[in-house]
Parts: structure tokens; C-alpha cells; sequence
């Protein structure tokens, strides 16, 4: 059986701090800035090896708090398919038209 996530263009999840800035999690999601999740796809799967040992990073674009962030992220913080519905998803940006 194949890993989904070394597939690129097979739809995978990270936590939004992991995809931006926990500072700016906590700026625009507050107290949910741990539980929420950004779902993307993957652009690039790369394999080296680093004082003999394997390593694995997977790159994707995900779509979380506006614009689209393509981010290199290593295996253990990726998991396969879209978020659950039980986690808080990524909400799009406030619009700067705010009153």
C-alpha cells in the first residue's frame, strides 16, 4: 500500500500554524489557533539523505487565512485527505472593507 501523501496532486491537511505564522493564527483565530487545520494538495515530494538517514519533506499549496502559501513541510506534520469536519477549518482573510 502507498503513503497518499507522496502522491503529488493527492489532497492532504496541516495545522494552520505550521502553514503561517503562529502569530498570525492567533492574531486572526484567537483561542482556536491550535485546532485549526489547512487543506491542500501536493506539489512536490523530495527524499534526501541527511548523516544517513532518510528524510522525507513533502511540499503543497494550502489555502488558509487568504492568500494560497506554498509551504515545505516535513512528513510527520502532513497527513493525508481533507481536515475532518470535527477540526476548525482555516477561515478565509477579513476583507480590508471592514467598518
Amino acid at each position: 500500500m502507498v503513503d497518499p501523501r507522496l502522491m503529488v496532486g493527492s489532497a492532504i491537511h496541516a495545522k494552520a500554524k505550521h502553514v503561517r505564522t503562529p502569530f498570525t493564527c492567533a492574531l486572526f483565530l484567537g483561542s482556536q489557533a491550535d485546532e485549526a487545520t489547512a487543506n491542500g494538495a501536493v506539489t512536490e515530494v523530495t527524499r534526501t539523505k541527511i548523516d544517513g538517514r532518510m528524510s522525507t519533506t513533502i511540499t503543497g499549496r494550502f489555502e488558509c487565512l487568504g492568500p494560497t502559501v506554498v509551504k515545505t513541510l516535513g512528513l510527520r506534520s502532513v497527513r493525508a485527505g481533507h481536515a475532518p469536519a470535527s477540526t476548525v477549518p482555516c477561515p478565509p482573510a477579513p476583507s480590508s472593507n471592514a467598518h
